[in-house]
């Protein structure tokens, strides 16, 4: 992640590989808290981005929120009223 240190551990949640799945190039997606003091976080979770998952993904803040399936993210409409969602409501 460009300017971003990511570590992780054994309790690391890997979704989508594992760890031998790393290297540069890699899209994934890491939780957890930043620390501004050394630019880096230590991910309790990783998604890796399988080069075939061609499906969508935004990611920001939400706008312009009216229900599930009407609002925005970074601008892009979205309807999420049929998706799966994880870590929330």
């Amino acid at each position: 992640m460009p300017g971003i240190a990511v570590g992780f551990n054994t309790n690391t949640v890997l979704e989508g590989g594992t760890a031998a799945d790393l290297s540069n190039g890699v899209l994934v997606l890491a939780k957890d808290l930043f620390d501004r003091t050394t630019h880096a976080v230590k991910a309790t979770w990783i998604e890796i981005v399988r080069d075939d998952a061609k499906q969508p993904r935004v990611s920001g803040p939400v706008g312009d929120f009216v229900s599930a399936s009407d609002f925005r993210v970074g601008g892009q409409k979205v309807d999420a009223s049929q998706a799966t969602l994880v870590d929330g409501e």
